[in-house]
């Protein structure tokens, strides 16, 4: 818990946190938190709660947009693999020996 963190290890915390709305759907909210001294030494804790929702749907989004990036290249990879072979063992009997080409 976040107080349990500025307590232990700190003045300033900050964590991710799923919070539950009253009809009982859940968002993701990030809660910070610190730590605050008054004159006469009594300590207390300042919270403040942000809905990051928007952010984490992002945060998917790019995941799965890296991902299909990733797949991307591999995909052209092979394919150029494929291309280069099918280019040289024609040109190796055209020409009788080994052609190395720059894959």
């Amino acid at each position: 818990m976040l107080i349990d963190v500025i307590h232990r290890e700190g003045k300033f915390a900050s964590e991710e946190v799923w919070h539950r709305r009253a009809d009982g759907s859940e968002f993701p909210i990030l809660m910070t938190g610190i730590r605050l001294t008054a004159p006469d030494g009594t300590q207390s804790i300042a919270t403040t709660a942000l809905d990051i929702t928007d952010r984490k749907r992002v945060e998917l989004e790019l995941e799965e947009a890296k991902a299909q990036a990733e797949e991307s290249a591999n995909i052209k990879s092979a394919f150029l693999a494929m291309i280069s072979h099918e280019f040289r063992t024609p040109l190796n009997h055209i020409i009788g020996k080994p052609l190395h080409l720059a894959t």
